[in-house]
């Protein structure tokens, strides 16, 4: 590691209790990720709790979930521990993928994985016991491509409208409308007035406003009606 200068340093499932070795590696300081195979939370934490006092408690570690099995079971992913790792540690989380496909990644995004690892290969019929577990070139560009279209999917959890849907807004919602011709003059009743799309008049939310306005033009059967349509009935006296 120090003759390569590595600006990042990855930590195999095999070092996971290792801790002097753990310690060591968290003086260098570097961003560390940390594999977690075949351990259990306790042995996570103290595995944690070893770089940091190597590196400090501002030491940048994230926690990858890793099932030491090539190929992993689908059962056996358990990709819920992220979220445990998560509340637990406090610090980013991310997979070891070591399942064959590409859905366990897409689902840990979706949990909240800012890291995903996979397994690269020249060929699956490769001798050694990650191959068959591992992704071959064109696999690899169609997986990351993939997981680049699931992250933009996942958005940032603010419900609100998106651009596209601004465009569309208006032909999609309702407005009120006319429900018959109406001359000008007429005070609107509830009776006078539906609700139809385009949305590019008073909202429906708002219809219950309206009752008892004024029109101040006459309105053809089913033409939405805007607010600059009415105006306030004068009181007598």
């Amino acid at each position: 590691m120090n003759e390569l200068d590595m600006r990042r340093i990855k930590v195999g499932s095999t070092e996971l209790n290792h801790i002097g070795f753990l310690e060591a590696v968290g003086a260098k300081r570097r961003p560390v990720f940390l594999s977690t195979g075949l351990g259990t939370l306790a042995e996570v934490e103290l595995a944690v709790a070893a770089l940091r006092r190597g590196g400090g408690n501002d030491l940048p570690i994230t926690v990858l979930q890793c099932t030491s099995e090539y190929p992993a079971p689908p059962e056996e992913m358990n990709l819920r521990v992220l979220e445990t790792y998560a509340k637990a540690l406090q610090v980013p989380v991310g997979l070891s993928d070591h399942s064959t496909g590409g859905e366990a990644s897409i689902a840990a995004l979706a949990l909240g994985a800012s890291v995903i690892e996979k397994h690269f290969t020249l060929s699956r019929t490769m001798a050694g016991p990650d191959h068959s577990a591992s992704l071959e070139p064109m696999e690899l560009a169609q997986f990351v491509g993939g997981l680049r279209k699931v992250a933009a999917m996942l958005g940032d959890g603010i419900k609100r409208p998106t651009r596209s849907e601004l465009r569309n807004m208006s032909g999609i919602r309702r407005s009120v409308a006319a429900a018959r011709d109406l001359a000008e003059g007429t005070v609107l009743a509830a009776a006078d007035m539906v609700c139809k799309r385009p949305g590019t008049g008073v909202l429906p939310a708002d219809m219950s406003k309206l009752v008892g306005l004024r029109l101040n033009r006459a309105m053809a059967f089913d033409e939405p009606i805007s607010w600059t349509d009415v105006q306030s009935v004068r009181q007598p006296g």
